[in-house]
């Protein structure tokens, strides 16, 4: 490339400067912010850490996506499961309600199913809430009502963190 009289040598650009995704430089800015010091406050601080170990500073919004769909696999296994975890007379802690033909039976895998995605898709209802639940009588059935409650907690905050994320409200510029 014969150089004109006007261009320098080096150039003053590095070309990885040119061409580096913009999500790349902000995650770099965000990196700099928290190294030098301008987040201060050990709150602050971690509440940094982990938007960037989330969502890499709203950048890369796909990782809520894979949150959720994780926290929505953990709560159907433990919809599942909770068909096949025992308390008294034989029954299993997922049992079917008072507005069923057969209270107190076993739930189908179908409504163990519905009950798992209760606990894990915000604003999803799938309706099997009114035939299947979980008997929180026993101390089984109270840990896996807890559980289920904390994969709620996940799900609800992975879902805003995937709108946040996807609208632009987390991208720090």
């Amino acid at each position: 490339m014969p150089l004109s009289p006007t261009s320098s040598w080096p150039p003053t650009t590095a070309p990885e400067a040119t061409s580096a995704k913009p999500g790349r430089v902000l995650i770099a800015q965000q990196d700099d912010a928290l190294a030098r010091g301008p987040v201060t406050g050990w709150r602050a601080r971690a509440a940094h850490r982990s938007l960037r170990w989330l969502v890499g500073y709203g950048c890369q919004s796909w990782r809520a996506v894979v949150g959720l769909c994780v926290v929505v696999g953990l709560a159907v296994l433990l919809g599942l499961g909770s068909g096949w975890v025992p308390i008294a007379d034989g029954r299993a802690v997922a049992g079917r309600t008072e507005q069923t033909s057969d209270p107190g039976g076993a739930c189908s895998v179908v409504e163990r199913v519905g009950l798992g995605l209760h606990y894990g898709l915000p604003l999803v209802a799938p309706g099997m809430q009114s035939t299947c639940s979980l008997d929180t009588a026993s101390r089984r059935g109270q840990v896996l009502t807890v559980a289920g409650w904390a994969l709620q907690l996940g799900g609800w905050a992975f879902a805003i963190l995937v709108v946040a994320g996807y609208t632009g409200l987390l991208r720090k510029t």
